[in-house]
């Protein structure tokens, strides 16, 4: 297992969570009134924070008090719901259980929701920091996230890496100056990951992408 400090991307790169987030998000537009939209569609919005999920699910160009109830139902609904069927992907459980204490999170899942769901999972003592989308300033692809997590852990930029599975993931990592490897098992097509220095298709392959980092001069 790599010595490198790994700061995860949660949705789509350490948990499945994409039918929790597309039945709140459709559960929502029904409250106001609205049919649900299908599931695919759902989950082409995820990856920006709920805010822009709800106004692009709700309609850019809805009245901002229809969008903003539309924020409001999502969260009350996905208070009550976010563990129902997210899990784990294959094989992640291990690989953080192996990284423990070693490792920390960086998303734009309000933070409540993040620690629940780490919670939940049975994981929270295996990270060092978990911060949301409230701790910081910006949202991904800012770099906020990243380098507070890091700042939390006490760690520098040279002995860490960003996993994630999305462009935005890719963006933050640049942003930030940080190591970034992309995994395809999660929310965005492989084809988006194609400029990522390394993309890998399986936690074994992620394994090895991490011990490579560790004779890569910085």
């Amino acid at each position: 297992m790599s010595g490198r400090f790994v700061v995860w991307d949660l949705d789509g790169t350490l948990v499945d969570s994409g039918a929790d987030i597309v039945a709140s998000a459709n559960a929502a537009r029904v409250q106001l009134g609205m049919p649900p939209l299908a599931d695919a569609a759902v989950r082409e919005l995820i990856g920006e924070g709920a805010k822009q999920l709800m106004d692009r699910t709700v309609g850019v160009d809805a009245p901002e008090e229809l969008r903003r109830r539309g924020l409001e139902l999502f969260y009350e609904h996905y208070g009550e719901h976010l563990l129902d069927r997210t899990r784990p992907y294959a094989g992640v459980d291990a690989l953080v259980r192996a990284h423990a204490g070693r490792q920390a999170i960086a998303t734009n899942k309000p933070s409540p929701f993040a620690h629940r769901m780490v919670e939940g999972l049975g994981w929270h003592r295996f990270f060092r920091a978990i911060v949301g989308r409230d701790d910081v300033p910006h949202r991904k692809p800012a770099p906020d996230a990243v380098l507070r997590a890091l700042e939390i852990a006490r760690v520098d930029l040279p002995n860490a890496v960003f996993v994630g599975d999305s462009p935005i993931d890719l963006a933050t990592a640049r942003a930030a100056g940080i190591d970034f490897i992309a995994v395809t098992w999660g929310l965005r097509p492989r084809q988006e990951l194609a400029d990522a220095p390394a993309v890998v298709d399986s936690v074994a392959e992620l394994e090895a992408a991490l011990a490579r980092l560790e004779g890569k001069a910085r």
